[in-house]
């Protein structure tokens, strides 16, 4: 499950929190043999460098595994 999204509208992307690793490790395998689509735009997911991400609460993720950055590529913006 998502625990936290921060947008990087001007990049197309996003880092996406994960509530555990588990969960970042089946995200990663579940996409890696066909990226979803984006308004028909191709999803890229991978690891972040991130070790934390800011939520609204203050508080961080705990743990660098935790954190996925999206990627969409040629995203064109309504």
């Amino acid at each position: 499950p998502v625990a936290n999204v921060t947008l990087l509208r001007s990049k197309a992307q996003a880092f996406v929190q994960m509530q555990d690793p588990a969960s970042a490790a089946r995200m990663l395998q579940q996409y890696s043999t066909s990226p979803p689509l984006l308004r028909g735009r191709p999803c890229y997911w991978q690891y972040s460098n991130r070790d934390t991400l800011a939520s609204p609460s203050g508080t961080g993720a705990e743990s660098p595994s935790v954190i996925l950055l999206l990627t969409v590529q040629n995203l064109v913006y309504p």
